[in-house]
């Protein structure tokens, strides 16, 4: 007899219910079985069911319960056959039992990245109140999982703990969690979901030569990046250098050829993706050859905000945060910063902007002297500026007073600029002996030479802003500053040089070029073309004169090629 409290206990303790109406008794063999019941057969207890001529049961025959008794032997088989097949389901005379809960059923987790973690508890029915040991399964390759605990009571939670490695395949997975306990099994199970780790992308350098193009071979800028993943990657350009042009290559590879005449230092940013996700940007930073490093800082610091050491604060406000040095001053007033003794003949590169196109101006010093404030300063205003838009080349006397020939505030050189706005630009101060040049955005703007009586000639490098009415926030992401050699030097205004003559006799070779009174040269050559470096011929010429000669002997050589360069 099938009751409703039996139906109850099957549904909350997960068991099967066979509930077959009009079937009289069988036997295993499926053959019909006749018993009594307080002195009646077996159907006749039920209402209706006194009438019937079958010695059985008494209702064959009763016209409202036709039998097919072979059918029902068959049935009768099949029953018996499942009953044994899941006897290890039942608890026979019991309604104890548990279910197992998972919180929460499902979570993201990213390959390679943090665990996750559900919490795992049972809900007992009826008295239960065994404890339940827990076991897992399911789990696939590159994942790992713990329970802890791995036995739990009535009202107590396991931490079940999800990791997986970055080589798994992003995707859906299920976990199964078993539990077993007081006779009982149960199950549950989780999902996790494994996001894709986006590739890391890391910065590169390369050196190149003025006026010839760069080339990389792949891997080139890939070639140290990862993908956590272990999928194949690709390059993909962000932002293009400012001071020439660059063609990269999804393999990595690249060419760069820089602006005619371009010495300094440039770059552009990538990124790598893995066709499913992208690499936050890399830069790629290209420098002359000829350059020699004496200081740099792009302001990446393990903190945001940080200190700006070794950055000195003479005046303003001034912080590094987001890679980037700001500052920010009262109206009215100027702020610098500096870094002391970097020498004499050099250049003070700084990638600058603005917050907004009416702040006053800024620009980077050379030659500082920290105890007084004087220094030459290339100084960039932008377009609401009053000053603006424009370049000037300043030489203060201190940290607030500029003069040049005896006129206040008068620059030592100045050109109009257009759309200067809120944009990155690159401004570079040039210091040789006492000749300066200032290069804006990669293109020389002027070259001077300081004609007072008293130029500087050492000191070190800074930064400086002027906010008058408005006020604003002057950004710097970079500062690079090179030791000037024979090809990065100042550019000066001399006449085209020119090698006029060149007079062979035997193995001795006699050059000759125009040159300009107090500059000094030097003669190279090469033996062939091709060659990537270029010889010196030492010792370099003092000019004295208009024309300056040099004699050389190239021995058994089939032929040279020569050049001059102005060193100073």
């Amino acid at each position: 007899m099938f009751n409703d409290g039996l139906r109850a206990w099957c549904q909350a303790n997960n068991r099967v219910l066979f509930d077959v109406a009009d079937m009289e008794a069988h036997d295993t063999n499926g053959d019909l079985s006749t018993f009594l019941y307080n002195g009646q057969l077996w159907e006749q207890m039920w209402p209706g069911d006194t009438v019937g001529g079958d010695a059985c049961c008494g209702e064959v025959g009763d016209g409202g319960h036709p039998s097919n008794f072979e059918a029902e032997k068959v049935l009768a088989r099949g029953f018996y056959a499942l009953a044994a097949a899941t006897a290890s389901r039942w608890n026979p005379g019991s309604t104890n039992s548990f279910y197992l809960v998972a919180t929460p059923p499902t979570q993201s987790v990213r390959a390679g990245g943090p665990s996750v973690t559900y919490s795992i508890s049972y809900q007992p029915s009826g008295s239960f109140g065994s404890p339940v040991a827990l076991s897992l399964s399911g789990l696939p390759a590159g994942a790992s999982a713990s329970l802890n605990p791995t036995s739990i009571g009535s009202g107590a939670s396991s931490a079940l703990t999800v990791t997986v490695a970055d080589t798994i395949a992003p995707g859906n997975y299920t976990l199964s969690i078993r539990g077993v306990g007081g006779g009982v099994t149960n199950s549950t199970g989780v999902t996790f979901t494994v996001q894709n780790t986006a590739p890391v992308a890391n910065d590169d350098s390369y050196s190149f030569t003025a006026n010839t193009t760069l080339t990389v071979a792949a891997p080139g800028v890939l070639a140290n990046d990862s993908d956590a993943n272990g999928y194949p990657l690709m390059a993909v350009l962000a932002s293009g250098p400012a001071n020439g042009t660059v063609n990269l290559n999804t393999n990595g590879g690249f060419t760069y050829t820089p602006n005619p005449d371009f010495s300094g230092t440039d770059g552009f940013t990538y990124q790598a993706t893995d066709g499913i996700a992208d690499s936050t940007p890399a830069t790629v930073t290209l420098f002359d050859a000829g350059n020699v490093l004496l200081f740099s800082d792009d302001f990446t610091r393990a903190t945001d905000p940080a200190p700006i050491a070794p950055w000195i604060a003479e005046a303003g406000a001034w912080t590094i945060t987001a890679g980037q040095l700001q500052g920010i001053g009262p109206a009215q007033t100027y702020g610098s910063v500096y870094v002391t003794n970097l020498g004499t003949n050099y250049s003070a590169q700084a990638r600058l902007r603005f917050s907004a196109t009416n702040a006053y101006g800024a620009g980077v010093a050379g030659r500082l002297n920290p105890a007084s404030g004087a220094r030459y300063a290339a100084w960039l205003y932008p377009d609401g500026s009053p000053s603006g838009p424009a370049l000037n080349l300043i030489k203060f006397q201190d940290w607030t007073s500029w003069s040049y020939q005896g006129a206040s505030f008068k620059p030592m050189a100045r050109t109009a600029l257009t759309g200067v706005g809120t944009n990155w630009h690159t401004v570079e101060l040039f210091c040789q002996s006492n000749r300066l040049a200032v290069l804006y955005d990669g293109r020389q703007a002027f070259t001077v030479t300081d004609a007072e009586p008293s130029p500087y000639y050492n000191g070190g490098v800074g930064l400086d802003m002027f906010t008058g009415s408005t006020l604003y926030t002057f950004a710097v992401d970079s500062v690079m500053v090179n030791a000037l050699t024979p090809s990065n030097s100042v550019v000066t205004n001399l006449p085209p040089l020119v090698i006029g003559s060149i007079t062979v006799s035997g193995a001795t070779a006699v050059i000759g070029w125009n040159s300009s009174a107090g500059h000094i040269y030097r003669l190279q050559y090469k033996n062939n073309l091709a060659d990537a470096a270029w010889t010196d011929v030492q010792p370099d010429v003092s000019a004295a004169g208009t024309t300056a000669t040099v004699t050389n002997v190239f021995g058994e050589d089939t032929a040279r090629f020569y050049r001059v360069l102005v060193v100073q």
